[in-house]
């Protein structure tokens, strides 16, 4: 194996990787040339090296994507020699993704191209080749705010920069990985769905028949080989689809790739296995619907962006840990002109203060001042989690202006100073955030620019 290692880079970094990025910055891992040690548990221990770079001057880069999983579950990495733990999850990735960089150098220089099982779209069956990798929790100092906030900014051309993306769904069981290994023909998963056909054909009432019938799913291109659709079921459902921060990182790479356990697999090909898989039970599925969702945004050439309240309606059911990623990890799609892009993500702010902001952002923006305003405040109240009956509630009341309110809610009015203070009730509890509290009067001036005269008794 030692004929894969690669020698340490020869690209010279800009400076120190401790210090604060800038926005024209950007940090990069490399495994070390020396090979892996052994920790005190006798686990493999994995050596980086982290350096600075200039992003216009940057070397080719793999950017990985990945489920942070659970933050319990920790191991330990060297990176700059200095021991680093990082969670399980990513540490499977990195083993995966050592073995592919210290092994794509063996690969033929020159591409072959695969044609779709309609003829009409050709796939190149070899991957970009790079020995520098980004990961967000390593490459980005998470502990630091202002530098935190600066590279979330620029995620989506971090990631549209990349010479490729991975988007790590897990390992494999045996027996899925088995299958996967079946059916290889190249490097990759190849996109002519032939190799996993047989032709529908009548079959005569033998013994061996009935077996036969079982081993294969009928689908629409003839009958799929019942194995490989239950491991394509299996991977359909990778965290990577249900979570805030994959949305963004499955729809603007050119080049994306899943790597699943040991296979790694293209977009195209994927794609073309969830659609033919099970069609039935799969459209259902947040694979195939992010990836139906990839094909269309990407469909018009230049114009991979979209409103506001689009994003919201169609990223409300993904997760995320903190709240305020509902609207931060969708700052990349919007139009490269919408003003919220440059006053988000501030991690600073509160979940009142980022509402407040992108109402008043997408008032400043749209040309249908109020009704857009009031869409992107219910959106994002519902995408905060509030109950659905409350934000309706509030969406109404935004409605008639603040002088109407809905028979479920019941406004709280407090002292008043230099107005009055108003905030809602639902089933006995104030709407209130984890971090903070919004009152009907901030709800007001972001949605219509105004104080709350309507409120004054």
């Amino acid at each position: 194996m030692r004929a894969f290692f690669r020698s340490a880079p020869k690209e010279q970094p800009s400076r120190s990787p401790e210090v604060e990025l800038s926005e024209n910055e950007i940090r990069l891992l490399c495994f070390a040339a020396t090979e892996s040690t052994r920790d005190e548990a006798d686990s493999v221990l994995l050596m980086l090296e982290r350096a600075t770079y200039t992003r216009s001057s940057a070397p080719a880069y793999i950017a990985l994507s990945y489920v942070w999983g659970d933050a319990v579950d920790q191991k330990t990495v060297s990176i700059n020699g200095k021991h680093v733990s990082i969670q399980a999850n990513l540490y499977a990735a990195l083993c995966r993704l050592r073995v592919f960089v210290r092994t794509s150098q063996a690969w033929p220089s020159r591409r072959t191209l695969v044609a779709d099982s309609s003829g009409s779209r050709l796939h190149s069956n070899q991957l970009p080749t790079a020995t520098r990798f980004w990961v967000d929790a390593q490459c980005i100092d998470q502990t630091n705010i202002i530098e935190r906030n600066r590279q979330v900014r620029i995620m989506r051309d971090i990631y549209a920069d990349a010479a490729s993306v991975f988007a790590w769904t897990g390992q494999l069981s045996e027996h899925d990985s088995a299958v996967l290994d079946e059916f290889y023909a190249y490097l990759l998963v190849p996109p002519d769905l032939d190799m996993w056909m047989v032709e529908a054909v009548d079959l005569p009432p033998e013994k061996g028949a009935v077996n036969e019938r079982a081993d294969y799913q009928q689908t629409p291109h003839g009958r799929m080989d019942r194995r490989l659709s239950k491991v394509v079921r299996r991977l359909s459902t990778a965290k990577n689809f249900t979570r805030m921060w994959c949305a963004q990182e499955l729809l603007v790479p050119a080049h994306l790739f899943f790597l699943c356990g040991k296979h790694i697999i293209s977009v195209e090909s994927f794609a073309s296995l969830v659609a033919q898989a099970d069609g039935a039970q799969l459209q259902q599925s947040p694979a195939y619907q992010s990836l139906a969702l990839r094909s269309s945004f990407r469909a018009v050439k230049g114009s991979l962006h979209a409103p506001l309240g689009s994003l919201l309606v169609t990223f409300e059911n993904a997760q995320c840990s903190d709240p305020r990623d509902k609207l931060f990890a969708l700052l990349g799609l919007l139009p490269p002109d919408h003003s919220l892009r440059s006053v988000c993500p501030d991690y600073d702010l509160t979940q009142k203060d980022v509402l407040i902001k992108a109402v008043q952002e997408s008032r400043r923006h749209a040309s249908e001042v109020r009704s857009d305003a009031r869409e992107s405040c219910w959106l994002l109240l519902k995408a905060f989690g509030v109950p659905d009956v409350c934000a309706n509630a509030v969406r109404a009341w935004l409605s008639s202006g603040g002088r109407r309110f809905h028979s479920d809610v019941e406004p709280i009015r407090a002292g008043r100073r230099s107005g009055v203070s108003l905030s809602f009730r639902y089933s006995g509890q104030p709407i209130a955030f984890s971090d903070s509290t919004l009152t009907g009067a901030e709800l007001l001036w972001a949605v219509f620019g105004s104080g709350p005269d309507d409120l004054a008794e």
